[in-house]
């Protein structure tokens, strides 16, 4: 039967739309590996804040304004000096992180396939989401090394297990990751 004027109508929510983070996933689905390079661009630009430097942050913004109200005592060279916002603080690294993996990887092993309703999709999106899996893999060894996020034991176990089949790791990159972790972080 059709919904009446008078019946409220339902919308069941179907495939990525029904899912925590649907635009995140949608993103991730439809090509992980330029996501997480554009993710990668923004950790690597030393001019971006993030919520864990926000104490340092804040102490460079009171600097910045006390250069600047020196400058207009003391200098009317007529330069603008824009100071940061605390709006362009970004999210704590390891929350991204851990959104990412809850995501990536939550969806290879778990049950999110359920969603869809045609066996066709379910297989598409699993295979986007092996890529992203693997696209993720790739992505978490250089931000380890820095010692900017960390993983549980049995992600920094994927990794490795990643690495080591995947070509294009070297012997040298793998010895480099396992000095970068503390001990406790992976199972030999």
């Amino acid at each position: 039967p059709r919904p009446s004027a008078n019946t409220p109508h339902r919308t069941v929510s179907r495939g990525v739309r029904s899912l925590s983070y649907p635009y995140l996933r949608a993103l991730i689905l439809i090509d992980a590996k330029t996501f997480l390079d554009c993710l990668a661009i923004v950790f690597d630009d030393p001019a971006a804040q993030f919520l864990e430097n926000a104490r340092e942050s804040q102490l460079a913004v009171d600097y910045a304004r006390d250069m600047m109200l020196e400058r207009e005592q003391s200098d009317e060279s007529g330069l603008e000096i824009s100071r940061p916002n605390n709006n362009d603080i970004l999210p704590n690294r390891q929350r991204i992180f851990d959104t990412l993996s809850s995501i990536i990887m939550g969806d290879v092993s778990s049950g999110t396939m359920s969603s869809f309703r045609h066996s066709d999709s379910k297989k598409q999106v699993m295979l986007l989401s092996i890529k992203a899996k693997d696209a993720f893999l790739d992505f978490l060894p250089k931000y380890l090394k820095l010692g900017v996020v960390q993983t549980s034991t049995s992600l920094t176990t994927e990794i490795f297990k990643r690495m080591c089949s995947n070509s294009g790791s070297s012997e040298s990159e793998i010895v480099s990751l396992l000095q970068a972790l503390p001990r406790s972080s992976y199972e030999l």
